[in-house]
């Protein structure tokens, strides 16, 4: 699995590029994969920490995992993908934290995925305009 992750407004460029795409947000995407309207609602009104957010969006993935493992498994058998959302890429540097999003975590979740099945995995980085931008990615999983 080669993975890339990148703001839903970037669907042209990945399509172009022969890169299929998930969106993964509540709105409009995988209901597998998104967190819930309440947990955006509440993190983008400040209500909620990016802690506190992982704190119940983890949970929720693994629940999702044990209940849909072959989706998940599916999605990780494909060759490459990126992973959307509506979050902003804020990428700055490869040394630099990216904004927060759960897109971000999803990477950490199917590299697991992926180990746990014998998949090979890479990250490729955040598709930006036509580029990937490798990001230092938050450690939320450990």
């Amino acid at each position: 699995m080669i993975l890339y992750t990148a703001q839903i407004s970037q669907y042209r460029g990945l399509r172009e590029a022969n890169i299929p795409y998930i969106d993964t947000t509540i709105k409009s995407g995988d209901k597998h994969l998104a967190p819930t309207w309440e947990m955006v609602s509440r993190h983008k009104a400040g209500t909620l920490t990016d802690q506190g957010y992982m704190d119940l969006y983890l949970p929720m993935m693994r629940a999702s995992y044990k209940r849909h493992d072959s989706h998940w498994r599916k999605i990780a058998l494909m060759d490459k993908v990126a992973l959307l959302c509506y979050c902003p890429h804020g990428v700055h540097g490869p040394d630099e934290k990216p904004n927060f999003c759960h897109r971000f975590s999803l990477v950490g979740i199917f590299e697991r995925i992926c180990k746990h099945n014998g998949i090979p995995f890479t990250y490729a980085g955040e598709w930006v305009r036509g580029e990937t931008i490798m990001v230092r990615l938050p450690n939320w999983l450990t």
